[in-house]
């Protein structure tokens, strides 16, 4: 579902096409946001020296002073971009809305809250240059999750691997790089509730992994209400039932198996 209306900041000035495109959904952060994006653009700036990049903040409908912040920030930061949708469409189409509005060749999507570290997106680019459509940074270890975010992110990715054929040693993250063709088909994904990992592996692709920093966790925004949700979500736009109607209205597509090669990098 695309946002009824929207505001978004002036794009980047004609014949200066960004090459990296990071897109970064937020909810509720007004607090924290300004260090968490003034902390992505210093790093940006160290590790793509002379390469023009954007940083495409997504405000899902914040209930708090998340506009005015970001305002302030893109009058500060030419390459920050801004877009307030109008009603929250959740963390999954918040950052697709957010890479329908992105011009590089590359994408990297990161949380809002700074457990991802932005000091790691030079390395899932490189990897990404190898031949990857999807590079995922999976974290050294989570012990300190909550239990049920541990429970839930077991039977995610056993869900994953039933539906979409996930293989095994294949870890999926909200923290990833991704090759312009992959962005292309996520903003092409027209279903109402969107999980962009999961639409990934409805084609083959090659997907790559790179071990990052442990995350400092703050207080899990997910209750075990939300992910119960999350996971009836996948299994009924993701399923046989909806396989069967896109067969019935589309009878000539298909959907053939995601064939992965995947490569740690630590």
């Amino acid at each position: 579902m695309q946002p009824a209306q929207r505001t978004f900041a002036p794009a980047t000035p004609s014949g200066q096409q960004p090459w990296l495109s990071v897109v970064i959904p937020t909810y509720g952060r007004a607090k924290t946001l300004a260090s968490h994006i003034a902390a992505v653009h210093a790093c940006l700036c160290n590790d793509f020296p002379g390469r023009r990049f954007e940083i495409i903040v997504v405000n899902d409908a914040s209930p708090d002073q998340t506009p005015a912040v970001l305002a302030e920030l893109g009058a500060r930061i030419p390459a920050v971009r801004i877009l307030n949708l109008e009603q929250n469409l959740g963390q999954q189409a918040a950052t697709r809305a957010g890479l329908a509005q992105a011009d590089g060749a590359v994408a990297v999507t990161l949380d809002d809250d700074g457990k991802d570290d932005p000091a790691d997106i030079v390395r899932l680019v490189d990897l990404l240059s190898a031949g990857y459509d999807v590079v995922y940074g999976i974290p050294e270890h989570e012990a300190d999750l909550a239990w049920h975010r541990r429970t839930g992110t077991v039977i995610k990715e056993a869900l994953l691997g039933c539906l979409c054929h996930k293989p095994k040693g294949i870890r999926l993250t909200g923290f990833r790089a991704l090759n312009r063709v992959t962005v292309d088909r996520i903003v092409a994904d027209s279903r109402h509730h969107v999980y962009i990992s999961a639409t990934i592996l409805e084609k083959p692709v090659r997907i790559g992994q790179v071990e990052v920093t442990a995350p400092v966790r703050n207080a899990s925004g997910y209750s075990l209400a939300a992910l119960a949700r999350l996971l009836l979500r996948i299994a009924l736009w993701y399923g046989p039932l909806y396989r069967l109607l896109a067969r019935v209205t589309a009878p000539a597509a298909t959907r053939p198996t995601a064939q992965v090669r995947p490569e740690i990098q630590s």
